[in-house]
């Protein structure tokens, strides 16, 4: 990993450390290995990806490895590395989810540890807004990723209502740039081309069971609807190098 991080990803990478036992609380963030949130934020990179993502992956900033326990078997990756700059969620992750195609990594999403051209794609979820630097994070991921290959990433919206839960939250500040303008422009800044920034399925909760169907279709028609597409929990970001 870097030494040479800057000061907000140190206060990012000191307020998750200690956080880790909290994902595993009854109730808590290991619950969500099970809801609908982290399964449809897999298939939706997996069909954003298209077949890159049979081939090789790198997950950037996969934490626990909420993301991964889901991902791993939509994209059927012939080989996945998932990296976060936590070496407990690293480990947590390593404990959580376990296939021979899969590898952990402790390292700086700023300066990742392969060669140019090693990654056929890559993704991540609610990452963006934790960097000190989007456009240089971006850049990087290029970087790693073949040509031709492909990103996705889904992140918070700016215009989403239960963003403003994140006011006065230090570790959550940047998710209020996340306009779709800003990634957009962001991205294509880090050297991406044909970049698209369209809205996700809008957040709605895992339970309980009984209305899971309702909520299913208001996560289906919510990106099509004039008005409510802008106030979409998230958005999906999606180039090509």
């Amino acid at each position: 990993m870097s030494e040479n991080i800057s000061k907000h990803d140190e206060i990012q990478l000191k307020y998750y450390e200690n956080q880790v036992d909290d994902y595993e609380k009854e109730g808590g963030m290991l619950e969500r290995t099970t809801n609908r949130g982290y399964k449809r934020k897999a298939t939706i990179i997996a069909a954003t990806l298209g077949p890159q993502a049979q081939k090789s992956v790198l997950e950037v900033g996969a934490g626990s490895g909420l993301l991964t326990y889901f991902a791993v078997d939509t994209l059927k990756a012939g080989k996945y590395r998932a990296q976060d700059l936590s070496q407990s969620m690293v480990e947590r992750a390593g404990k959580r989810v376990q296939r021979p195609e899969l590898s952990f990594e402790v390292s700086d999403a700023n300066h990742l540890p392969h060669p140019e051209g090693t990654f056929d794609s890559v993704f991540g979820a609610d990452i963006i807004h934790h960097l000190s630097d989007p456009v240089q994070s971006l850049t990087e991921w290029r970087r790693v990723t073949k040509t031709g290959g492909h990103i996705c990433v889904i992140e918070s919206n700016a215009y989403n209502p239960l963003n403003f839960r994140n006011i006065g939250d230090e570790h959550e500040v940047r998710s209020f740039l996340n306009t779709d303008k800003n990634l957009k422009k962001w991205m294509e800044e880090a050297g991406w081309k044909n970049v698209k920034v369209v809205p996700a399925p809008s957040y709605t909760p895992p339970g309980p069971a009984f209305l899971v169907p309702l909520f299913t279709i208001i996560d289906k028609i919510s990106p099509s609807i004039p008005g409510w597409r802008k106030l979409t929990a998230a958005w999906v970001l999606s180039g090509e190098k």
